[in-house]
């Protein structure tokens, strides 16, 4: 489907983005963009082209499937500062940084510590913010930082596979006053892609999941945790 909307193409939408089809008839879902722009058949400078798993008709909508985030993530590029200034942001697919990247939200004036900028994710067995993708160094999100953001999944009963913030592949990383919450894993330092982990994990919270902190590795990973509380979980820190 190539479909061309009355804008000019916002920064940040870019081949691989993600969309959120809903309203109208026709279920709801969460759309990949194989492409955009004059890439996409029959397309003008303003298109974009996706394949839905559904037919949709009537009056439905297309929005980021990120409430934005991931557009200026993409826009920000290797070096950005992207400065959350939403309260609760409602997502339907992963915020996935894929290169060096400062991502900040706001500290709750009521409860001290607390991150009041909230992304929660809606759709099941789907992390809430994933660093680094799959295909070894070269995919990896490095030199990360992310403070004042409190990450929700769906279920923190283990029923459910999203993770909070999950270290997809990434090395480097900063974490200074997140909540990970309600997710499998609150923090995920996940070695599938052959990393060795070097992060600082200072004054954060991983509260009401099953495992709270999770790590797979050896011997090569450098963690350091300062000041971070890891309550309400299955398992509070299993080191796998």
């Amino acid at each position: 489907v190539t479909l061309t909307p009355s804008w000019s193409l916002p920064g940040g939408v870019i081949a691989g983005d993600t969309f959120y089809l809903s309203g109208g008839t026709g279920t709801a879902e969460v759309v990949t963009l194989a492409n955009v722009g004059t890439a996409c058949p029959s397309g003008t400078t303003a298109s974009v082209c996706f394949t839905p798993a559904n037919s949709h008709g009537g009056l439905w909508s297309m929005a980021s499937a990120t409430g934005g985030l991931q557009e200026a993530v993409n826009a920000a590029g290797p070096g950005g500062w992207v400065i959350d200034d939403e309260g609760l942001t409602r997502i339907y697919a992963p915020l996935i940084v894929h290169a060096t990247m400062r991502l900040s939200g706001f500290v709750s004036s009521v409860s001290h510590g607390i991150a009041a900028t909230e992304l929660q994710q809606m759709t099941p067995n789907t992390d809430v913010i994933q660093l680094g993708t799959p295909g070894g160094d070269a995919q990896a999100a490095q030199d990360v930082v992310i403070e004042h953001i409190t990450a929700r999944g769906v279920a923190g009963d283990g029923t459910d596979s999203g993770v909070a913030i999950h270290c997809l592949n990434c090395s480097r990383l900063e974490l200074s006053d997140v909540k990970g919450t309600q997710a499998h894993d609150g923090l995920f330092f996940d070695s599938a892609n052959a990393q060795a982990f070097v992060a600082s994990i200072v004054n954060c919270h991983f509260i009401g999941n099953y495992y709270g902190v999770h790590i797979v590795g050896g011997s090569a990973n450098r963690l350091t945790f300062t000041g971070n509380t890891v309550d309400a979980n299955q398992y509070g820190v299993f080191d796998d």
